[in-house]
Protein backbone atom coordinates (compact mmCIF):
# COMPACT_ATOMS: atom_id res chain seq x y z
CA UNK A 1 0.00 0.00 0.00
CA UNK A 2 1.25 3.48 -0.89
CA UNK A 3 0.97 6.19 1.77
CA UNK A 4 -1.14 9.23 1.03
CA UNK A 5 1.07 12.26 0.51
CA UNK A 6 -1.57 14.91 1.03
CA UNK A 7 -5.25 15.21 1.86
CA UNK A 8 -6.37 12.58 4.28
CA UNK A 9 -4.13 13.08 7.26
CA UNK A 10 -0.90 11.36 6.24
CA UNK A 11 0.94 13.14 9.05
CA UNK A 12 -1.46 11.64 11.59
CA UNK A 13 -1.25 8.25 9.92
CA UNK A 14 2.54 8.20 10.04
CA UNK A 15 2.50 9.21 13.71
CA UNK A 16 0.28 6.19 14.38
CA UNK A 17 2.36 3.87 12.20
CA UNK A 18 -0.39 3.51 9.62
CA UNK A 19 -0.59 4.10 5.91
CA UNK A 20 -3.47 5.67 3.99
CA UNK A 21 -4.57 5.06 0.42
CA UNK A 22 -3.24 7.19 -2.43
CA UNK A 23 -4.09 10.87 -2.36
CA UNK A 24 -7.62 11.03 -3.53
CA UNK A 25 -7.31 13.96 -5.90
CA UNK A 26 -3.81 13.68 -7.34
CA UNK A 27 -4.94 10.40 -8.90
CA UNK A 28 -7.57 12.39 -10.82
CA UNK A 29 -4.82 14.30 -12.64
CA UNK A 30 -3.12 13.25 -15.87
CA UNK A 31 0.67 12.68 -15.75
CA UNK A 32 1.42 16.19 -17.12
CA UNK A 33 -1.00 17.66 -14.55
CA UNK A 34 0.65 15.62 -11.78
CA UNK A 35 4.03 17.05 -12.77
CA UNK A 36 2.56 20.57 -12.78
CA UNK A 37 0.96 19.89 -9.40
CA UNK A 38 4.31 18.83 -7.99
CA UNK A 39 5.89 22.03 -9.29
CA UNK A 40 3.16 24.05 -7.54
CA UNK A 41 3.57 21.96 -4.39
CA UNK A 42 7.29 22.72 -4.38
CA UNK A 43 6.57 26.44 -4.66
CA UNK A 44 3.90 26.25 -1.95
CA UNK A 45 6.07 24.64 0.72
CA UNK A 46 8.82 27.20 0.14
CA UNK A 47 6.53 30.24 0.14
CA UNK A 48 6.87 30.86 3.87
CA UNK A 49 10.66 30.57 3.72
CA UNK A 50 10.68 27.35 5.74
CA UNK A 51 10.10 23.78 4.59
CA UNK A 52 9.00 21.65 7.53
CA UNK A 53 10.06 18.01 7.82
CA UNK A 54 6.42 17.02 7.22
CA UNK A 55 6.24 19.08 4.03
CA UNK A 56 9.57 17.69 2.82
CA UNK A 57 8.44 14.14 3.49
CA UNK A 58 5.22 14.67 1.56
CA UNK A 59 7.02 16.28 -1.38
CA UNK A 60 9.42 13.34 -1.51
CA UNK A 61 6.52 10.91 -1.45
CA UNK A 62 4.75 12.71 -4.28
CA UNK A 63 7.94 12.99 -6.33
CA UNK A 64 8.49 9.23 -6.10
CA UNK A 65 5.10 8.59 -7.69
CA UNK A 66 5.35 11.29 -10.37
CA UNK A 67 6.82 10.09 -13.65
CA UNK A 68 9.54 12.15 -15.34
CA UNK A 69 9.38 15.10 -12.96
CA UNK A 70 12.34 17.39 -12.73
CA UNK A 71 12.06 20.42 -10.44
CA UNK A 72 12.43 23.71 -12.29
CA UNK A 73 12.55 27.18 -10.82
CA UNK A 74 12.33 29.06 -14.09
CA UNK A 75 8.74 28.20 -15.07
CA UNK A 76 6.23 31.01 -14.48
CA UNK A 77 3.12 30.08 -12.52
CA UNK A 78 0.93 31.13 -15.45
CA UNK A 79 2.62 28.51 -17.62
CA UNK A 80 2.31 25.82 -14.95
CA UNK A 81 -1.41 26.53 -14.53
CA UNK A 82 -2.16 26.12 -18.26
CA UNK A 83 -2.07 22.34 -17.91
CA UNK A 84 -5.06 22.41 -15.55
CA UNK A 85 -7.58 22.69 -18.36
CA UNK A 86 -10.78 21.75 -16.55
CA UNK A 87 -12.55 22.80 -13.35
CA UNK A 88 -12.10 19.22 -12.10
CA UNK A 89 -8.32 19.27 -12.53
CA UNK A 90 -8.10 22.75 -11.03
CA UNK A 91 -10.15 21.74 -7.99
CA UNK A 92 -8.14 18.51 -7.59
CA UNK A 93 -4.87 20.44 -7.57
CA UNK A 94 -6.13 23.14 -5.21
CA UNK A 95 -7.60 20.72 -2.69
CA UNK A 96 -4.38 18.71 -2.60
CA UNK A 97 -2.35 21.90 -2.20
CA UNK A 98 -4.57 22.98 0.68
CA UNK A 99 -3.97 19.58 2.27
CA UNK A 100 -0.23 20.00 1.80
CA UNK A 101 -0.39 23.46 3.35
CA UNK A 102 -1.82 21.82 6.47
CA UNK A 103 0.96 19.20 6.61
CA UNK A 104 2.78 20.97 9.42
CA UNK A 105 -0.58 21.88 11.07
CA UNK A 106 0.02 25.57 10.32
CA UNK A 107 -1.86 27.02 7.36
CA UNK A 108 0.14 30.23 7.36
CA UNK A 109 -0.74 33.54 5.74
CA UNK A 110 1.89 33.10 3.00
CA UNK A 111 0.45 29.68 2.09
CA UNK A 112 -3.08 31.07 2.15
CA UNK A 113 -2.07 33.96 -0.12
CA UNK A 114 -0.30 31.61 -2.56
CA UNK A 115 -3.32 29.31 -2.80
CA UNK A 116 -5.65 32.30 -3.11
CA UNK A 117 -3.52 33.63 -5.97
CA UNK A 118 -3.69 30.28 -7.75
CA UNK A 119 -7.46 30.15 -7.31
CA UNK A 120 -7.81 33.67 -8.69
CA UNK A 121 -5.69 32.79 -11.73
CA UNK A 122 -7.86 29.68 -12.22
CA UNK A 123 -10.96 31.87 -11.97
CA UNK A 124 -12.21 30.00 -8.91
CA UNK A 125 -14.30 32.22 -6.66
CA UNK A 126 -13.35 33.02 -3.10
CA UNK A 127 -16.55 31.29 -1.99
CA UNK A 128 -15.60 28.09 -3.83
CA UNK A 129 -12.06 28.26 -2.44
CA UNK A 130 -13.45 28.69 1.09
CA UNK A 131 -15.62 25.60 0.52
CA UNK A 132 -12.54 23.62 -0.56
CA UNK A 133 -10.55 24.83 2.46
CA UNK A 134 -13.43 23.94 4.76
CA UNK A 135 -13.72 20.46 3.26
CA UNK A 136 -10.00 19.78 3.74
CA UNK A 137 -10.12 20.95 7.38
CA UNK A 138 -13.17 18.74 8.05
CA UNK A 139 -11.49 15.78 6.33
CA UNK A 140 -8.37 16.17 8.47
CA UNK A 141 -10.51 16.45 11.61
CA UNK A 142 -12.31 13.22 10.71
CA UNK A 143 -9.02 11.42 10.19
CA UNK A 144 -7.76 12.72 13.54
CA UNK A 145 -10.99 11.55 15.19
CA UNK A 146 -10.62 8.15 13.56
CA UNK A 147 -7.12 7.72 14.95
CA UNK A 148 -8.35 8.75 18.39
CA UNK A 149 -10.95 5.98 18.18
CA UNK A 150 -8.17 3.50 17.47
CA UNK A 151 -6.48 4.34 20.75
CA UNK A 152 -7.19 2.34 23.88
CA UNK A 153 -9.89 4.04 25.78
Amino acid sequence: MHCSPLVGGARLAKRHGLCLNDAMFVSQLSPPQQRAFLQLATLLVAVDGEISPEEQAMLSEIAMTTVDWVPREDVPIAVILQVFDSKRSQASALMELIGLAHADTVYGPEEQAFISELATRMKISTIRLAQMESWVVRQLALVREGFELLEDG
